[in-house]
C-alpha cells in the first residue's frame, strides 16, 4: 500500500483541518473500484494533482510543504518543497549536462555516509529534480517536449555509471557490456542486500543498465543459451552442473 502524508508549514503555525485523517477524502488508488486498476490509477493521479495545486495556492512565499511518500516494502521518502520562480524552458542538452555534473557530488556524500540500495537511487532522483524542476518544460533542439520519464531514465544511467565506478574503484565501466553492468550491481548485492526485490524495481535497474530484464538460470533453457556473454557462460555452467554434464 502506498500513502502520501502532506504537512504544510507556514511562517508561524501548522494548520490542520481535523484531528484525524479525513478517510472519506483520502487519495488512494484501489484496483477494485469501479473501472478497475486503470480507473483507480487515474483517480489517484488526478486528485493528487489537485492536492498539489491547492498546496501551491495556500502556501506562503516563505512556507515549506513536506510530502512523505510511504510504502510497506521500501523506505519512506520525504519531499521538502518550497515555492520557486521557474524558468520557462530548459534545453535538454544543457539540463543533462547540469545533471551529469551535479548528481555525482551528491552521490559521493551519500556513499561516504553508507547509504545504499533503493535509498541511494531515490536520493539521486531527488537531486535531479532540483535541476530539471527549475524549468516549466524541457525541450530538445528539434522542438520536442521531454517528459519526466525520459529525464529519469537518464538520471538512472548517471547513477548506475557512478555506482559502478565506486564498485570498480574509479575504473571506467565503459568497456563492460550492458548485461555485465547489470549483473555486477546485482551479484555484488550492494543495491538491495538480501531483500527480495519487486519486479518493477528490477526492471528499472536493468533499464538503467541498457538491457531488458534478465531471467535467472533456473528459468532458462540450456539450448537457448548461445552467446559468450559472461553471465550466459555462468548460467550455462550452472545448468550443466545441475545435469551432471561438462558440455
Amino acid at each position: 500500500m502506498t500513502m502520501f502524508l502532506i504537512l504544510i508549514f507556514q511562517t508561524s503555525s501548522i494548520l490542520f483541518m481535523t484531528p484525524l485523517t479525513p478517510k472519506s477524502k483520502e487519495i488512494v488508488a484501489y484496483s477494485h473500484q469501479k473501472g478497475g486498476f486503470e480507473a483507480g490509477k487515474r483517480y489517484f493521479e488526478d486528485m493528487f494533482k489537485k492536492a498539489l495545486k491547492e498546496i501551491s495556492r495556500v502556501l506562503k512565499p516563505n512556507g515549506i510543504a513536506i510530502i512523505v511518500y510511504t510504502h510497506k516494502s521500501t523506505s519512506s521518502i520525504y519531499f521538502v518543497c518550497r515555492k520557486m520562480e521557474r524558468k520557462q524552458i530548459g534545453w535538454l542538452n544543457e539540463v543533462k549536462e547540469e545533471i551529469k555534473n551535479y548528481i555525482p557530488e551528491k552521490l559521493k556524500s551519500l556513499w561516504e555516509e553508507g547509504i545504499s540500495g533503493a535509498d541511494y537511487f531515490v536520493s539521486a532522483i531527488g537531486s535531479a529534480v532540483e535541476i530539471f524542476g527549475k524549468y516549466r518544460k524541457i525541450m530538445d533542439y528539434e522542438g520536442n517536449e521531454i517528459d519526466a520519464v525520459k529525464l529519469l531514465d537518464y538520471v538512472r544511467e548517471v547513477v548506475t555509471e557512478h555506482t559502478l565506478r565506486q564498485i570498480l574503484h574509479s575504473r571506467s565501466s565503459g568497456e563492460l557490456s550492458p548485461m555485465t553492468r547489470f549483473y555486477l550491481l546485482w551479484l555484488w548485492r550492494w543495491t538491495y542486500g538480501e531483500a527480495k526485490v519487486h519486479f518493477d524495481e528490477a526492471r528499472k535497474l536493468a533499464q538503467s543498465s541498457g538491457i531488458e530484464i534478465v531471467l535467472g538460470p533456473q528459468d532458462r533453457r540450456l539450448d537457448d543459451i548461445k552467446s559468450d556473454e559472461m553471465i550466459d557462460v555462468l548460467h550455462k555452467s550452472v545448468l550443466l552442473w545441475k545435469k551432471g554434464r561438462t558440455k
